[in-house]
């Protein structure tokens, strides 16, 4: 009897720690491109200032980052890499805006099942980078796990907000 009523309580505890924290963002979260940033006044998500490699000024967005704004400069360069598999892979990703421009890298191979792509942000403006994911390939869906289903697309997207440089 008394083990019920501290695993009652216990339960209670914690779903009230649950409702409480939801909607927080997570203590130390900031993707894989090592975001450092605010929110604005209403409590939304701002974009964040990336850390940048130097000294090529660039930064790393992966399909972890997929709804995230990020604070730019032009001449900044961005890695995109999306991480699907053989028979599910992302479409290429494609820019929103002339503000920002795919540039070839040369810096490495893409391993199988990524879509990747680098892009230079070129003047001041907005700029969306997106891709679509097919659950399957049309034809595919016997190479598919049985517990799969070929019917919803995934979408990535991830906003750049040039600012004129200082």
């Amino acid at each position: 009897m008394r083990g019920t009523a501290l695993i009652t309580a216990a339960t209670a505890m914690g779903a009230a720690l649950f409702v409480a924290s939801c909607g927080q963002p997570a203590a130390g979260s900031s993707g894989s491109a090592g975001a450092a940033g605010g929110t604005t006044q209403k409590g939304r998500a701002a974009c964040v200032t990336p850390k940048l490699t130097q000294p090529s000024r660039t930064f790393t967005v992966t399909d972890h980052d997929n709804g995230k704004a990020f604070c730019v400069t032009p001449d900044t360069g961005v890695f995109v890499f999306l991480h699907g598999t053989p028979v599910a892979a992302w479409a290429p990703i494609h820019p929103s805006s002339a503000a920002i421009q795919r540039r070839p890298s040369g810096e490495m191979a893409l391993a199988l099942g990524v879509t990747g792509g680098y892009f230079v942000a070129v003047r001041a403006g907005l700029a969306d980078l997106t891709s679509a994911r097919p659950p399957c390939r049309a034809g595919s869906a016997s190479a598919m796990p049985a517990t799969a289903h070929c019917t919803a697309r995934t979408y990535f997207s991830v906003r750049l907000v040039i600012r004129a440089g200082t």
